[in-house]
């Protein structure tokens, strides 16, 4: 009896431990794809002094390797509907091909 309530005790801390370890990976790549973005925005915004190309989901350079997963990155830029001289600036991470998640940070840059 003892070692059936062992078993069915080990087989459940296995499974939490697994989600654990697979939830910790996650975020961790979360945060290394948002810091990777920000970093390309904050180039962007330094670099705007003029009017930027208007570009939508273009492959930002060459993919950024941290821990031996690559991020790619994509970059939006548009400026219809918006006042002279801000345009907006999306810039999309995305991992692990082919499921893909992926985080967005979009911000506004005068120029």
């Amino acid at each position: 009896m003892a070692v059936t309530v062992f078993a069915f005790t080990a087989i459940a801390l296995t499974s939490v431990l697994m989600l654990n370890v697979r939830t910790n990976r996650e975020a961790k790549e979360k945060t290394v794809a948002t810091s990777i973005g920000q970093s390309r925005i904050e180039t962007f915004r330094v670099a705007a002094f003029s009017a930027p190309a208007v570009v939508s989901n273009q492959p930002d350079g060459t993919p950024v390797i941290v821990d031996g997963t690559s991020y790619n990155r994509y970059l939006t830029v548009a400026t219809s509907g918006l006042p002279t001289g801000v345009a907006q600036v999306s810039v999309r991470v995305a991992w692990r091909e082919p499921e893909s998640p992926g985080v967005t940070l979009t911000t506004y840059v005068t120029y």
